[in-house]
């Protein structure tokens, strides 16, 4: 028996021992290090030819359609009826702001939003900055899909987006900035408001009660944008009361839609443009990566080592050097030669943005990349295409279209997340991603 005690221990010691150096091999994983293997390189197949894009374009509009949701508040008894915003009140051109709504928000039953859901909840809802923001993407991408002007159900389910965005960009506490110190992202939802309400106001698709009202939204999202504002220059979605490091991710679309602001004749202060711009390029190496969140650490402007791992090697910032080297180029403070590094950057460390599709976690070894940026990659890669001298066009839209294809799900959507109510904000993307070629760049920002 003693000797069977002994053996057991023994065995229970191994055992512990094993598991804890398991544990401390995936934990040095998640930080960055460890043995990584490299995933395969992508089996690209034959590239959509242009009816296929447009017939995946057209699927895309229906699944949209076919998602979009009502608002679960009313029921739930929470009134998003005016005065649970600001109420009355000074609006940022001096003029006073009138309630939009008087009696409690009543969602239109055909749906009227598109929420991205993500890992962080608020008992157990997406929080109002996700579903704005999500919203939006989802409107901006169903006007840029072909036939949005003679389509009566795909106007009538923006408009319907349309006013949810209006109406908690307006009204809703959650979407002000006096109380933002998480990870919320109402910003990103300030964000893409901003974009999509730009977008609809230039292709003249509100009546003219609509397009008044908003040109006002317009200005409460640049007023909030200039508030939320980090000290240190660009913007990030998980705000901490103006510190923190700003986040290229966020940074680059909320500069482009600020670029688009002033171009539409709306006040943007110079400086606040000028200190976002200032902000991306302190994140950048020498070799077109970009930090994760802040300025670059260990490289300057030497050319640092290409075989480290991190969020800051090329691998971890290929979802988000596209859409930087755009926004900058824009600006004026890039160059051709940068957003085509950026490209071949994003096609060549696609596999290791692959692995983390719809995967569980975020930020994991060895380059820290979360499953959300797959798509975002996408479709900012798709704009920075459109930079590049035009005989160079073709070849990079037909590698995008190959790559977009591998993921693409038997009904017609996309998503990087194992949450089913995020393929809308999969698929609204992938429709901008592929209608790039067609679309307007922003315009660019004349200092």
């Amino acid at each position: 028996m003693r000797g069977m005690s002994y053996k057991a221990t023994k065995l229970g010691v191994l055992l512990v021992l094993v598991a804890l150096l398991a544990t401390a091999a995936v934990g040095q994983r998640r930080r960055g290090g460890g043995d990584w293997k490299a995933p395969p390189d992508p089996k690209l197949g034959k590239a959509a030819a242009e009816k296929q894009v447009l017939k995946a374009v057209s699927t895309g509009v229906k699944r949209l359609l076919e998602m979009q949701e009502s608002d679960p508040r009313p029921k739930a008894g929470l009134d998003r009826g005016a005065g649970r915003g600001r109420g009355r009140g000074a609006r940022p051109d001096g003029t006073e702001k009138k309630e939009i709504a008087s009696k409690p928000w009543k969602a239109p039953k055909k749906g009227s939003e598109w929420p991205y859901e993500g890992v962080y909840t608020r008992g157990g809802a997406c929080p109002p900055g996700y579903r704005v923001g999500g919203t939006a993407i989802a409107c901006w991408s169903l006007m840029e899909a072909p036939g949005f002007k003679g389509d009566k159900k795909r106007q009538a389910a923006v408009m319907r987006g349309f006013e949810f965005i209006m109406h908690d960009v307006e009204l809703l506490p959650e979407m002000r900035e006096a109380d933002y110190q998480s990870y919320d992202v109402r910003g990103w939802g300030h964000t893409y408001a901003l974009q999509a309400l730009l977008v609809a106001m230039k292709r003249g698709a509100f009546d003219d009660k609509t397009q008044r009202r908003a040109k006002r939204v317009v200005k409460e999202c640049l007023e909030l944008i200039g508030k939320l504002q980090l000290n240190n220059g660009g913007w990030n979605y998980a705000n901490r009361g103006g510190a923190g490091g700003v986040s290229p991710f966020m940074t680059a679309p909320t500069v482009q839609a600020l670029m688009e602001a002033k171009a539409q004749g709306f006040e943007v202060p110079e400086a606040t443009v000028t200190k976002a711009l200032d902000a991306l390029e302190s994140g950048r190496f020498a070799d077109g990566a970009y930090a994760y969140s802040g300025v670059r650490r260990g490289g300057g402007e030497k050319q640092p080592d290409p075989k480290r791992t991190g969020t800051g090697a090329p691998a971890g910032s290929s979802a988000r050097s596209a859409a930087v080297e755009t926004t900058l180029y824009l600006a004026g403070r890039g160059s051709v030669d940068r957003v085509r590094t950026a490209v071949e950057m994003f096609f060549e460390h696609w596999k290791w943005l692959d692995q983390r599709m719809r995967r569980n976690n975020t930020h994991i070894g060895p380059y820290g990349i979360a499953p959300y940026y797959f798509y975002y990659a996408h479709q900012y890669a798709a704009q920075a295409i459109e930079v590049l001298p035009e005989k160079e066009r073709p070849a990079y839209r037909k590698k995008l279209r190959q790559h977009y294809w591998l993921n693409r799900d038997a009904d017609g959507v996309w998503n990087d997340r194992v949450f089913p109510r995020s393929s809308a904000y999969g698929t609204s993307t992938a429709i901008l991603g592929l209608m790039a070629p067609q679309m307007e760049l922003p315009t660019p920002w004349k200092l």
